[in-house]
């Protein structure tokens, strides 16, 4: 969650997601925000590939069709929120990325 207090982080995930796809969701949030920054062009598909890089084999197309379908609700429901174009585009950028590898199957 990102707000006004930047020492304090709090990360969460939804009950709905697979356990054993979890950590690498929430492992992409630190990234994106925590390393690479929330201010950087491009953050959230970088995040996407460092946490690709360490999602083990035998879950890997499964889970980037669950993040595939995530980023692509994600873009519906902040779109119609009216959530700024510069964060809509990094979804975007992560989704596809997403479709690419998936299409490479």
């Amino acid at each position: 969650m990102t707000g006004d207090e930047r020492s304090v982080h709090l990360f969460g995930i939804a009950d709905s997601v697979p356990e054993e796809f979890r950590m690498y969701a929430v492992l992409h949030e630190f990234i994106e925000f925590l390393e690479i920054g929330e201010d950087s062009v491009g953050r959230c598909e970088a995040a996407l590939v460092e946490e690709l890089r360490i999602v083990p084999l035998e879950i890997k197309n499964e889970y980037m069709r669950m993040r595939r379908d995530f980023f692509a609700n994600l873009i519906d429901f902040y779109r119609d929120e009216g959530l700024p174009k510069t964060d809509i585009a990094e979804f975007e950028r992560s989704l596809s990325r997403l479709e690419g590898m998936l299409r490479q199957i």
